[in-house]
Parts: structure tokens; sequence; C-alpha cells
């Protein structure tokens, strides 16, 4: 088995050994920085690592922290009894607790470093989100259906034209506000005269779909980027 650099930031103490052991004698290169607090002040170097093990618990000041702490590494695992993530992530979370065997934490461990390698460019999850988009100097509110780092559809009776720019807002739970520029590929409109759903390239035949449009995140933070995709790795694992 090939090495792999992984960053321990566990304040439990007791649980945070037990994890050093059993994944060192695995193979794994363990490196507990909990204790190096002024090192925490610029979470760059978490980036260096494979895998992050972050324990947290359900403190205010924890859940506000865990996003700077997540955007900033390559691929995490929570430590703990999970009720912490609970408000930021309601999907099933990457995590192991101190009653586990260590055969399933370094299962966990394992699993988790292959997901974050290999995880598909683009995954996107079905849900509902509240938007807030700007077109034509005019502000419209509507309701994501589907999110993926790269795009989203937005429900709308009235899309507006192919290529069209738009500026959204929107918030993922427990989050911040976030920002983007984004482009329409497409769009599914609603026929008012006929009273059906159609797609532009259904030739004016019914179909089953919700009216909305597809849109393109075309300008976007590299950390927003990866904020939705650490929201959607919450809901697909």
């Amino acid at each position: 088995m090939a090495s792999a650099s992984i960053a321990l930031l566990v304040p439990d103490r007791s649980f945070s050994l037990k994890i050093s052991g059993m994944l060192a004698d695995a193979g794994f290169e363990i490196n507990d920085v909990y204790a190096d607090s002024a090192a925490h002040q610029d979470l760059s170097y978490l980036g260096n690592y494979d895998l992050v093990i972050l324990g947290i618990d359900g403190s205010e000041e924890a859940r506000a922290d865990i996003f700077d702490i997540l955007l900033s590494v390559r691929g995490f695992v929570i430590a703990g009894s999970g009720n912490g993530i609970q408000p930021i992530f309601s999907g099933p979370m990457r995590h192991i607790t101190p009653d586990m065997s260590p055969e399933d934490i370094v299962f966990r461990i394992n699993d988790a470093l292959f997901q974050y390698k290999n995880i598909r460019k683009s995954p996107r999850i079905g849900l509902r989100l509240e938007i807030e988009y700007l077109y034509g100097g005019t502000v419209f509110q509507s309701s994501i259906l589907n999110l993926s780092s790269q795009g989203a559809f937005i429900s709308t009776l009235n899309p507006p034209p192919v290529n069209s720019l738009l500026s959204v807002r929107f918030r993922l739970p427990g989050s911040r506000d976030i920002y983007a520029e984004c482009r329409v590929l497409y769009s599914i409109g609603y026929d008012l005269d006929r009273g059906i759903i159609s797609h532009p390239a259904s030739s004016g035949r019914k179909i089953t779909a919700v009216p909305g449009m597809g849109v393109f995140f075309e300008k976007i933070s590299d950390k927003v980027i990866r904020e939705i995709e650490l929201f959607i790795d919450g809901r697909v694992y």
C-alpha cells in the first residue's frame, strides 16, 4: 500500500492518540497538527496533506470555523460523534468515532483517500434552495432544483434566452451567501397558450419536466467551488 500523509486536527487527545497509533501501524504518515496553534492562523499548510482528520464538537465556534478549515484541504474525515456537523451538512458524512474498531477506522480512511483522489469531476445532487438572480435589471426570486460545483438548474416559468448572463445569490445550509455570474446553457419553458412544458429541442411537444434553466457558473471563486463540492460530498457519501 502506498503511503499517504494524514494530518490529525483532533482536540480529543485520547482519540487522537488512538487514531495516530492505528494508522501509523497501517503504514500511513501521520502528523498531529492540533498542538501547533500558531500554524492555524494560516490554514493553507493543510493543503499539503492527502487527508485531514478533523475533530469538532457542537460548539458555535466549531461550526463557524469548519468551512474555513475544510476549504483548505484536499480531503477530510470527521472524527467524533458527528453531532457538531449536522447543522451544516444534512446528509451522511465521512466520519469515524471512538467506539469503532481499528479495522473499521482504517477501512474508512482508505476509502476516503480513494474517493477523494478519484471523485467525479462534477457530481450533481437534487435539492431545493432559494436563489435570487438578476437579469435585465430585474431581480427574480426562485429555487435551485439541482446543483453541482459547475452549475445549477433554476426553476422559472420564463427563463432568459440561452447564452444570457445572470448574477445569482444563494446560500447553502449553515453557510454564507454565495455569489456567481452565470450563463444560461439551456431552458425548459412553459407554453402559456397551450398549457404545456416544452424544451426548445422538442418542437413544441409536451414533455415531463420542470420549467426552468440550466446555468453554468462562469465567474465564481475557487473557494466557493470547493465549498459547493464539500456540501455535495456530504450529500453523496
